[in-house]
């Protein structure tokens, strides 16, 4: 069994409460160890696998839909095995005060694997919006799901700004 098997058939068998709390206790030690990104990703990736929660807490903040763009911002109708794309959501602040956030993006292969996992931190201004852009390249042709959702931080309290937002996309 590969690793990838033994992390789906480990993470669908913890119980919500436990991959939070275990998300976490992943999160703390990303803060305080010398391996930060490698656990905050993976702490990232487990808190989206327990995103049934619909409690967000500014009705102010909104994302679109993900798509992939190419390197001069056109949206395309597909991507290419071995070509950069860009993900791509618009962020809203619908506030009088400024929000900063850290934005999720993660791709799923068609099995629901996560595949990439990504995130980026920004600040959306009043009354403003700002189009955030990962680059990812496809490894291998499929259909994917692109699902994204911003979070206030990685600091706890950790307060989910917006739900989850997803898109099928298709890699030739």
């Amino acid at each position: 069994m590969d690793a990838v098997s033994r992390y789906r058939n480990y993470a669908i068998s913890i119980p919500d409460r436990s991959k939070f709390k275990l998300y976490l206790l992943l999160l703390r030690t990303a803060l305080t160890s010398k391996i930060k990104l490698y656990l905050a990703i993976i702490a990232a990736a487990l808190f989206a696998s327990v995103f049934a929660l619909p409690a967000y807490a500014q009705g102010s903040v909104s994302q679109t839909k993900p798509v992939i763009k190419d390197s001069l911002g056109r949206t395309l109708e597909a991507g290419e095995v071995g070509s950069l794309v860009i993900l791509s959501t618009t962020n809203t602040n619908e506030s009088s005060d400024s929000v900063s956030y850290v934005a999720l993006m993660e791709v799923r292969d068609s099995q629901g694997v996560t595949v990439y996992l990504q995130f980026q931190f920004g600040n959306l201004p009043p009354d403003g919006e700002s189009e955030l852009g990962i680059s990812w390249t496809p490894e291998s042709a499929g259909q994917y799901e692109l699902r994204t959702f911003l979070i206030s931080g990685f600091i706890d309290p950790v307060t989910v700004l917006t739900p989850v937002q997803s898109n099928i996309v298709t890699i030739n």
